[in-house]
């Protein structure tokens, strides 16, 4: 999710594509900054500003599916116990500004035919943008942090969709923000998650619901048999071992679906970066599951291990007649290196250390969850394996306490599910 600068970096980005859109179909050539793309309120003399595309957010709405996807919940004290993210659809008018017979036409067609082919935001073009608008005249002095916005990471996509307006309407609102009978387009973007910044009190996890079928160690589930006219190699879930929400390098993860008979290798897409690697799968002879294997370091082309998101497919056959299935979402996540957690006091406060597999990198969120105390990291400025954190003292109730990372929202394994009975695992702890 995003910090609150989401709704000015979205505006940074599609102010980007704009930007693309007048240099590739060189509106400018007949003088240097003949045509400009602003974000800004239109005013009463903008008509004599030279030809000129302006983006305008004018409305920002919740967005109704997110609106209900949870409710905040609180504990028996009163304290948070979860986030709910703060889910918005943002409005733009896209108007723009001509000299000379028909130059607003020749402006707005080039501006909602770029908006026309990106009508999803990838995780690149948005960092590139980002990056390329902290180093330019968009960004004021007071708001360095637009380009740290975490907008990139967002697993929800953004999309732009243009808005069906009646004359009625159009008209009201080229009125009210003075846009004086210019050309103008409204858009949709949606949706940006901005997450709370709030303090929460974390709870152990639960160890076991119910009782549990001797004959599988767990509860047995839903199985869905797909229908016998399909016969294309499908993947339907990636799982981590045990029944984990997030997979660790050096694990494997065991792939379930139908005619996966032949493959030999399987495509790790960061999703991310968009980098893919190749690693050996291990199918069954029924061709119901695969298993692959995650080396503890990342293989090329991928540049490291990072907590998050990433995709999976499954390669069947020779090079000259392969299919590939689709791809799978799996979640990468962290772990405590057995051995490293220590904890010392420092003055009133007490300090705890540990090395974090894989190292967490710039930009990622990182939050200990000691006790029941939720502890945020610093950020980081390079890539770092060993984090400190620091706890103002009684933070922490008891002389010890389980300890758990989580990166991005991925939390490291505190279970251990390895043995008849779920138990936490003991290098998980930390005494002062």
């Amino acid at each position: 999710m995003s910090t609150a600068a989401a709704i000015a970096a979205v505006t940074a980005v599609l102010k980007d594509l704009l930007d693309d859109a007048v240099a590739d179909a060189s509106l400018d050539a007949q003088g240097p900054g003949l045509v400009r793309v602003t974000a800004t309120t239109p005013t009463a003399n903008a008509a004599t500003e030279g030809p000129r595309i302006n983006l305008l957010l004018h409305a920002v709405t919740p967005n109704a599916r997110w609106r209900n996807e949870q409710l905040p919940a609180r504990g028996a004290a009163g304290e948070r116990t979860n986030v709910v993210p703060l889910a918005l659809d943002l409005h733009y008018l896209l108007t723009v500004y001509g000299t000379r017979d028909l130059d607003a036409e020749v402006m707005l067609g080039h501006a909602m035919q770029v908006l026309h082919r990106h009508p999803i935001l990838s995780s690149r073009e948005i960092a590139k943008a980002l990056s390329a608008a902290s180093a330019g005249p968009l960004l004021p002095d007071w708001l360095p942090h637009v380009a740290t916005s975490g907008l990139a990471d967002q697993a929800e996509p953004i999309r732009i969709t243009p808005e069906l307006h009646g004359i009625d309407e159009i008209t009201k609102l080229v009125t009210a923000h003075q846009l004086g009978g210019h050309p103008t387009v409204a858009y949709t973007v949606s949706v940006v998650l901005i997450e709370p910044d709030a303090e929460l009190v974390e709870s152990l996890p639960v160890l076991t619901v119910g009782p549990v079928d001797p004959g599988v160690g767990r509860p047995s589930g839903v199985a869905v048999a797909p229908s016998a006219q399909w016969r294309h190699p499908t993947v339907r879930t990636a799982r981590a071992p045990h029944g984990r929400p997030a997979v660790c390098p050096g694990e494997a993860l065991e792939l379930d679906g139908i005619e996966l008979a032949g493959a030999a290798a399987a495509v790790v897409t960061d999703m991310r970066t968009g980098a893919s690697a190749t690693l050996p799968a291990e199918v069954a002879a029924d061709g119901s599951r695969a298993t692959v294997a995650l080396p503890v370091a990342a293989p090329e082309p991928l540049d490291g291990w990072r907590c998050g998101t990433y995709q999976i497919a499954l390669t069947i056959g020779l090079a000259a007649s392969a299919r590939t299935t689709n791809a799978v979402p799996f979640a990468l996540g962290p772990r405590i290196a057995a051995g490293t957690l220590s904890s010392a006091v420092e003055g009133d406060d007490r300090v705890v250390t540990f090395e974090c597999r894989p190292p967490v990198q710039p930009g990622q969120r990182v939050e200990a969850i000691i006790g029941d105390a939720v502890v945020r990291h610093a950020p980081l400025g390079a890539a770092s394996s060993t984090l400190r954190f620091v706890l103002a003292h009684g933070a922490v109730d008891g002389d010890e306490s389980w300890v758990r990372v989580r990166v991005d929202g991925i939390e490291s394994v505190l279970v251990d599910r390895t043995g008849a009975v779920p138990v936490f695992d003991p290098t998980q702890r930390v005494t002062p």
